[in-house]
């Protein structure tokens, strides 16, 4: 099975979790009407995790 990735400009991001439905559209295509009760959210494996530091926020999906 190919695997594709999406790549996106972190300084321009805004938040919106648009990144996170297209790579699941692209990779999981079959899970993008399937509702997952226990998240709320389109079924997948992706997590999008924000880290606080000293720096300038990070943002990893």
């Amino acid at each position: 099975m190919t695997r594709y990735a999406h790549l996106w400009d972190a300084s321009r991001c805004v938040g919106c979790g648009a990144c996170i439905v297209a790579c699941v559209s692209a990779n999981h295509h079959d899970l993008m009407n399937s509702d997952n009760k226990s998240w709320g959210w389109v079924a997948s494996n992706i997590r999008r995790i924000e880290v606080e530091s000293f720096r300038p926020r990070i943002l990893l999906l």
